[in-house]
């Protein structure tokens, strides 16, 4: 349903799909639950680990006019992973939001599809080697979805 984003890493790349969102009925506020797949590709030396911190994700939705409007924050529930080439795993974040952006969402998708993207702030460490990156997941939640939950 997504794109993905991809981060280089040596001859890899570090890859993040959009898998999932939904809604967590077990909180007293609205909160989403983001679920991205994340994979380091199986190229070039084998050998190497690296670690990711997943920071934080910021969500915009597209408007029907094109514009794209911040919403909130994603806050991963486990933030550092350490990876090999081929290793993966699932990333989840939750967001909190409030009835006034719940309803500003339901204004903008004009009962459709909600479509955005996620940018997702990540660093990754290689022994001494820090490097910081923000990369953009596409995401689309069909309207059955939306409003099921």
């Amino acid at each position: 349903m997504g794109m993905s984003g991809e981060i280089p890493v040596r001859e890899s790349k570090l890859i993040f799909e959009y898998k999932d969102m939904s809604v967590d009925t077990y909180s007293l506020v609205p909160r989403l639950l983001l679920y991205l797949d994340v994979q380091l590709s199986l190229r070039g030396q084998p050998g190497y680990s690296i670690t990711v911190d997943i920071e934080r994700g910021e969500l915009r939705i597209t408007t029907r006019g094109g514009s794209h409007l911040y919403v909130g924050y994603f806050i991963p529930n486990e933030r550092t992973h350490t990876l090999s080439p081929g290793d993966s795993f699932t990333v989840r974040m939750y967001a909190d939001l409030d009835h006034y952006r719940l309803a500003q969402i339901e204004k903008i998708r004009e009962g459709g599809d909600i479509r955005g993207y996620v940018d997702l702030y990540v660093t990754i460490r290689m022994g001494t080697e820090v490097h910081h990156w923000r990369t953009q997941v596409q995401i689309r939640i069909p309207k059955t979805d939306w409003e099921e939950e």
